[in-house]
């Protein structure tokens, strides 16, 4: 299971904090590594380049919650630029490959000084769907498909279940008795 460090932590807990999201992308021929604020970021042993740059924004990313426990299953990340640029980007052979994405926070907006260590948020391959679509703007974008499989659901946060409780509260009935609980309210006896 996954545990936040405690300096990010703190930092997010505060009533004002900015926000950041790390993707690596393993793409053919080289990792793509990205952030959503502005500059370089040192991480997990590269260099993430953000895709902001003054008021332009050249990427953006889409990663549905967690749902009871479970990690997200599916992420959306798109790259914004000119049209025939992103094709040569449409490459049959990323299908399949790695994209892993951390949660953070930095010092100021847009920044690229990270606050203690970024959370693993999603891990998953890419599933094939690379589709260039026009923005609202006008401008173009590469829409890329991600789902967790297998890999998303080992590092992600599952529920508590009576057996992690068990194997280190070897006495604690507190599942069993809920558990009990709980169907007695669903289905009271009649008397």
């Amino acid at each position: 299971m996954r545990s936040i460090n405690a300096t990010l932590l703190a930092e997010i807990t505060k009533p004002c904090f900015y926000p950041i999201a790390l993707v690596r992308i393993d793409w053919p021929g080289a990792a793509v590594e990205a952030h959503t604020g502005a500059g370089n970021i040192s991480f997990d042993g590269g260099t993430f380049t953000g895709v902001t740059v003054g008021d332009e924004v050249f990427g953006a990313i889409s990663v549905p919650g967690e749902q009871s426990g479970m990690p997200a299953t599916e992420a959306t990340l798109t790259l914004y630029g000119p049209y025939v640029e992103l094709l040569d980007r449409l490459d049959p052979a990323a299908t399949g490959r790695g994209v892993q994405i951390w949660a953070g926070a930095t010092t100021q907006p847009g920044g690229n000084v990270l606050v203690g260590v970024p959370l693993d948020v999603f891990y998953g391959t890419i599933s094939g769907d690379l589709l260039p679509a026009p923005t609202s703007d006008g401008s173009s974008g590469l829409i890329i498909k991600a789902k967790a499989g297998t890999h998303g659901r080992v590092k992600g946060a599952i529920t508590h279940s009576n057996e992690d409780q068990q194997a280190t509260y070897a006495t604690d009935t507190y599942f069993e008795r809920n558990a009990r609980a709980t169907a007695y309210r669903a289905a009271p006896p009649k008397w």
